[in-house]
């Protein structure tokens, strides 16, 4: 993956907690549906660089011969 692929899934996963936090604190209040709704938008934004560091690893790995 290219830096600039790394640094846009980093920047959408900071954009999604911060989102997340704000939908749960301001327009929600805290309640279950609240972090029900946060859990969904931290699970969307940050995934993706989840799962791209989990395939780097991967790829470093095999390169090591383990």
């Amino acid at each position: 993956m290219t830096k600039g692929g790394w640094i846009a899934k980093v920047l959408l996963a900071l954009v999604g907690v911060f989102a997340a936090a704000f939908v749960v604190d301001e327009l929600i209040g805290g309640g279950a549906l609240g972090w029900m709704a946060g859990g969904a938008i931290i699970a969307v934004t940050v995934g993706p660089l989840l799962l791209s560091l989990i395939a780097w690893r991967r790829e470093q790995d095999s390169r090591r011969g383990q």
